[in-house]
């Protein structure tokens, strides 16, 4: 166990060093560009960084820690590599496809010309940026990164599948993605079976609606006899998030006072177990939520589709042009809705018959 935390202390000492480095080449190259407009931006973005680097020292729950490591990691090669390797950012090309991760990043499949095709990265306050060489076909340059030419795009997430059963969820892989994304060699991405990929995305819907994520945390902190008047304990994207904002409410926050001091001392403890009943009640939610009729799109076209709670895909159209199933799945909606109209004027016609 002892050599173990010293490896880690070790290699987290390396780490501060190559950043400290990087960030000092990182000054040299702005320096020589203090006559551009960009320069007092770029100047306070690397001074954050700085100061980020220099405070995470301080961060003593490990997982934290390692979070915050990775983003800034990731931020240091994006601020260096915007000197050192130009030629990666903003390269000319028609964007062919693209490829949602979440909702403020994706990857796009671009053609140069006749024969060039590449990805790119794009993050929201970002430059795109090149993570592929050049490809003689769309499919050499998709496998290059996913494997697989064969995906599936399922509310404007986006699933890369590799089998029948087996498939790479890019959400699950933007770490990597990105901080890789200079490496231009192939990435070792996460696979995970076709069902809990679209399980996660129906999940992670569900979750997006603010009314849901009030209904369970309310639910959960009463579950552990937690005051919940005045905490907000909010969770945006995903569990993996929400544990930095809990953790410094259950550390912080004085209107917690009835939970047992063992529990509230341990509170990586008390963090699982709370994460834990919550995810057990957004699955009852789940399956407690009837799904509607969507749109789903691959390399055939876009068609309707129906997801059950399990993650089981059942299409239910053939297969048309954007616009098209656009159209038809309206006019479905509409028919469904005028459908249980009349199911209902029916049921109080034969009540009001009865009565009279």
């Amino acid at each position: 166990m002892k050599d173990k935390d010293d490896k880690d202390k070790n290699d987290e000492d390396n780490f501060y060093l190559v950043m400290e480095k990087n960030l000092k080449k990182i000054r040299l190259y702005q320096e020589r560009q203090k006559y551009l407009k960009s320069y007092e931006d770029e100047k306070r973005r690397l001074d954050n960084l700085e100061r980020d680097l220099r405070e995470s020292k301080k961060i003593e729950q490990r997982e934290k820690k390692s979070i915050k490591l990775k983003l800034i990691e990731y931020e240091v090669i994006y601020e260096l590599m915007k000197f050192e390797k130009k030629e990666l950012f903003n390269k000319r090309g028609k964007v062919l496809k693209k490829f949602n991760i979440d909702d403020k990043s994706s990857v796009s499949l671009k053609k140069e010309d006749e024969n060039k095709y590449f990805l790119e990265y794009q993050e929201e306050g970002k430059e795109p940026y090149t993570i592929t060489k050049d490809f003689k076909t769309k499919d050499e340059a998709l496998k290059s990164l996913f494997q697989s030419g064969q995906y599936e795009i399922i509310r404007d997430r986006t699933i890369f599948k590799l089998d029948k059963d087996t498939c790479i969820y890019l959400k699950d892989n933007k770490d990597k993605i990105r901080l890789n994304s200079f490496n231009i060699n192939s990435l070792k991405l996460d696979t995970t079976t076709l069902n809990n990929a679209r399980k996660k995305i129906l999940l992670e819907s569900l979750e997006d609606k603010p009314s849901v994520r009030k209904q369970l945390i309310d639910k959960t902190l009463k579950h552990f006899n937690i005051e919940s008047k005045g905490i907000d304990f909010k969770i945006t994207d995903n569990l993996n998030k929400a544990k930095e904002t809990i953790t410094n409410n259950l550390q912080n926050n004085k209107k917690i006072n009835n939970i047992k001091t063992e529990i509230k001392n341990d509170s990586h403890a008390f963090l699982e177990g709370f994460l834990g009943f919550y995810g057990i009640e957004l699955n009852k939610k789940l399956d407690e939520t009837k799904q509607p009729f969507e749109i789903v799109n691959n390399r055939k076209g876009y068609s309707i589709n129906k997801c059950n709670r399990k993650g089981e895909l059942s299409r239910v159209s053939p297969y048309f042009k954007k616009d098209e199933a656009i159209k038809n799945l309206d006019e479905l909606n509409n028919y469904l809705k005028l459908e249980k109209k009349r199911k209902v004027d029916k049921s109080l016609s034969l009540k009001n018959r009865s009565i009279s």
